[in-house]
């Protein structure tokens, strides 16, 4: 099965490899952070499976559905093999997603489907050099942001009565 992020980076120009090169270092980053904090553990926060090891394994999880994989052999590597049963079933679970995932980007150019895009894919789009992406997506209405008012609205219709 090909990486999810296959399609994501094709955009016609440029920019798509510049934010593929980026992510592949950002996460590289992260990688080489969590092997310095498994330092020789089999778990990153104590003698089993807990809160802080439940709190990466998403975001180690997801750069491999995308295509980054942490190093063949690497402690963070062993470390998500030792992962409980239901990590790896959850995992499996968002694997199971790819095939929908990969029909997100038809149906994001057909308009029936608008990217949500919140505090960390903003930052992380600016950051990486993806400014274009957002001004062309609010242009173009294929991004959002969220909708404030829809949380209001109970309270402000309380209020005019």
């Amino acid at each position: 099965m090909r990486p999810l992020s296959a399609r994501r980076w094709q955009r016609g120009d440029t920019l798509g490899p510049a934010l593929r090169a980026k992510a592949v270092e950002q996460v590289g980053h992260m990688h080489a952070w969590l092997e310095a904090q498994l330092d020789g553990r089999d778990w990153l926060n104590g003698e089993g499976f807990g809160w802080g090891d439940l709190a990466a394994v998403p975001y180690v999880t997801i750069s491999s559905i995308f295509g980054i994989d942490p190093d063949p052999g690497s402690a963070l590597v062993r470390w998500l093999k030792r992962a409980r049963p239901s990590v790896a079933h959850t995992v499996e679970e968002a694997l199971a997603t790819i095939p929908f995932m990969e029909t997100l980007s038809d149906l994001v150019s057909s308009g029936a489907f608008v990217r949500h895009y919140r505090d960390h894919r903003l930052e992380w789009m600016v950051r990486s050099g993806g400014l274009q992406v957002v001004v062309e997506g609010l242009a173009d209405h294929t991004i959002r942001f969220t909708d404030t008012a829809r949380f209001a609205a109970p309270y402000t219709a309380a209020a005019a009565d």
